[in-house]
């Protein structure tokens, strides 16, 4: 009965997305969530709703000048809701879980079984990969995965209208995501439909140019150009430079992606954790194209291996081509086989199935064992800041003060001072990033004789200090 079946699917949603979000708040309120990028994105959200629009404290810039997010004009408005750094945690496993009936959908309308669909949706749940973008905090890159599944879907249902106001969403997330939209340019081009596939090509490729090239160095300010090249710094020192090496030299894509052992056993784990059925999806496979190189071209070792929240415009694309792969697997086995087609269907079925035990079984931790009193204590003297004075805080304490205008990060940059706080808060027992362990110690101890500065409130390696008053250092 189709209603009993909608029902499981709803059912495991609902589940998916609740248990996803209590993961993703227990590492928060164990004091395993940063300032790297779950204290960031939360300050952005709450200076923009208090009017200084996208800004961060943190990178003592404008968000635009780092990433061009203005997505955060959406997801700032959840603060509303809960005004907690969780929401934008729960926010985010709502977002993902919704990738799931996506899958759903599509596979539902390309294979047309429904429960080789909802295999496949539990594959999509199971799968590593996603819980890694999942995992590490909060980044609005993660909201392009069910984007670019709700697109892939309006693209097979020809909803035109609701295809282009996806293109829209996806083009507010992420400066790279036009990047990975032309590569739905060439797919559609391949499909015969030439006319819409150049336009989309076109117009993607000059929306990423004119934010890398004018949009984040303005906001950015002082001169400054895109700040992540060095990325691709085995390519050239400048965009320029890249494109021309590109185009010169086409042979260092290939020598970039493929030809490295390292970043070859990082793509054969993406797809052999799905039974290598994508490799089967045709010319369902292009998508899959661009988003795989753009990592694999990289020399930031999180990028080409798919860490964190890298794989994010990757894995729309890999599970478009599992279902097609899917499909184009079962119609092949049923050709060379003289079994009838619901004995290769439970087949495929019981496939799906290892797969998913074998996904499950290598889903990555989303948080560490944790000290009950040392976090119970942390939260006391957190709860002893005032709401309205700025703070320098430790990376794991960061996203819990980050409602405020000024919050900084306890760390070392050259030509920032960082100690210029009202308050400071140290975790001796938490993460040190980006200090070393004794670089650490010994910016604590300069920080504790620093007479600038007295120690309000001390517990379980805990300490809060609060810069004196200006007629207090003038009297010593």
């Amino acid at each position: 009965m189709s209603w009993m079946h909608n029902l499981i699917v709803a059912l495991i949603l609902i589940f998916s997305t609740a248990y996803m979000s209590y993961l993703k708040l227990m590492a928060h309120f164990s004091l395993q969530t940063s300032s790297f990028d779950l204290g960031i994105h939360v300050n952005v959200a709450w200076n923009t709703i208090h009017g200084n629009f996208l800004y961060s404290s943190i990178l003592g810039i404008n968000y635009l000048g780092d990433h061009f997010s203005p997505i955060h004009f959406l997801t700032c408005f959840s603060l509303l809701i809960w005004k907690n750094a969780g929401v934008l945690l729960v926010l985010q496993s709502i977002g993902i879980v919704s990738g799931g009936l996506a899958v759903y959908v599509l596979a539902l309308k390309i294979i047309g079984n429904r429960f080789q669909a909802l295999f496949l949706m539990l594959c999509y749940l199971a799968y590593p990969y996603l819980h890694e973008v999942s995992k590490f905090d909060f980044h609005p890159i993660s909201l392009a995965i069910p984007a670019f599944l709700w697109c892939l879907y309006f693209m097979e249902t020809e909803k035109r209208i609701a295809f282009f106001l996806s293109l829209f969403i996806l083009l507010l997330i992420k400066e790279n995501v036009p990047l990975i939209i032309s590569g739905l340019g060439v797919f559609l081009i391949v499909r015969k439909k030439k006319k819409l596939g150049l336009i989309i090509l076109a117009l993607s490729l000059l929306i990423f140019v004119f934010e890398i090239k004018f949009l984040i160095p303005f906001f950015r300010g002082h001169g400054a150009t895109y700040p992540y090249f060095y990325r691709y710094a085995n390519l050239g020192g400048s965009f320029s430079q890249i494109i021309i090496n590109i185009f010169t030299h086409p042979y260092l894509l290939l020598e970039e992606s493929f030809f490295n052992p390292e970043k070859l056993r990082s793509v054969i784990k993406l797809f052999i954790l799905l039974g290598f059925i994508p490799l089967f999806a045709g010319k369902q496979f292009i998508p899959v194209v661009i988003p795989l190189i753009l990592n694999l071209i990289s020399s930031y070792k999180p990028q080409w291996g798919f860490s964190c929240q890298y794989s994010a415009t990757l894995i729309p694309f890999i599970f478009y081509a599992t279902i097609y792969g899917f499909k184009n697997l079962q119609e092949i086995i049923t050709n060379f086989s003289r079994s009838n087609i619901f004995a290769i269907e439970g087949i495929m079925l019981s496939f799906l199935f290892l797969l998913i035990i074998i996904m499950k079984s290598n889903i990555p931790p989303y948080f560490r064992s944790y000290n009950k009193k040392h976090v119970k204590a942390a939260f006391e003297v957190l709860n002893s800041i005032p709401s309205d004075v700025s703070v320098c805080a430790q990376s794991n304490l960061v996203p819990h003060l980050s409602m405020r205008k000024n919050i900084y990060h306890f760390r070392d940059v050259p030509g920032y001072d960082i100690r210029n706080a009202q308050y400071i808060i140290l975790d001796l027992e938490g993460v040190t990033w980006p200090f070393m362990k004794e670089a650490y110690i010994q910016a604590v101890m300069d920080l504790l004789i620093n007479s600038q500065y007295d120690i309000v409130k001390e517990m379980d390696n805990v300490i809060l200090l609060k810069k004196n008053a200006p007629k207090n250092r003038n009297k010593e």
